[in-house]
């Protein structure tokens, strides 16, 4: 299993060094503290190569209430594996550390894991951020931000499952990719490299549950331009497990 550690240095030179080399994480736009605190990061990571374009994985540093990040530490599509990283000079004004995907604004799309800063040590001891082991995949942030927290709801979360269709952890991949609609004659719920020619889309972003007369009217559920580019970029880039 492949095993990555990483010192990140404060001299520009040495910094520029340290990018060089494909050691699997990208050393990239890091804004060091010199009175900052040292972390270790540790953990097991897979998935990080079924992102699409335009997103990125990433260990973050973001201040409180913002949702763009302050100091970055790429992830390489290549990463997977044992991860063993030294970041120094956290400064003071960060308020959470976060294995998590951004888009190209820098902005936070998904949060894996997380350290906030009352976990932090008092005094100048390294920050521990151990992640254990997590499947970093798009499909795996669409699940957390998407399925479960709302979809789930009316799909498989209590004792029924509208439409037959389980949209919970473990059971909404099978359910949905390649599988056809029960509602729609002819057509996938999730079709790889289509999403316009997706259910999933059209229930969500179109006005086909409201012809219908489903149940009721989808588009209220996914509001968020973002994430809705998410879930289209998924299914178009292959809509990976």
């Amino acid at each position: 299993m492949r095993h990555t550690i990483i010192y990140l240095l404060i001299l520009p030179v040495l910094m520029a060094v340290a990018s060089s080399c494909d050691d699997g994480l990208i050393n990239e736009e890091y804004e060091t503290s010199v009175d900052g605190q040292p972390a270790r990061v540790q953990g097991t990571l897979s998935g990080a190569d079924t992102w699409a374009e335009g997103y990125t994985l990433a260990l973050a540093g973001f201040e409180s209430n913002s949702e763009y990040a302050s100091i970055i530490r790429y992830i390489s599509r290549s990463t997977s594996g044992d991860i063993d990283v030294v970041m120094s000079g956290i400064p003071a004004s960060i308020a959470s550390l976060e294995l998590c995907v951004l888009n190209r604004i820098r902005q936070r799309i998904y949060t894996f894991a997380e350290v906030r800063r009352e976990q932090f040590p008092t005094n100048a001891d390294t920050i521990r951020f151990d992640f254990g082991r997590v499947r970093a995949s798009m499909f795996e942030a669409i699940q957390g931000k998407v399925f479960t927290t709302t979809c789930a709801n009316c799909h498989g979360a209590s004792n029924r499952a509208a439409a037959n269709l389980y949209l919970t952890e473990g059971r909404s991949y099978a359910a949905l990719v390649g599988q056809p609609s029960q509602k729609v004659d002819g057509a996938h719920l999730v079709e790889p490299g289509d999403s316009a020619q997706s259910i999933l889309h059209r229930a969500l972003f179109t006005s086909l549950s409201r012809e219908q007369q489903w149940h009721y009217d989808h588009t209220s559920e996914i509001t968020d331009t973002r994430i809705q580019q998410m879930l289209d970029d998924w299914m178009e880039h292959g809509a990976q497990q």
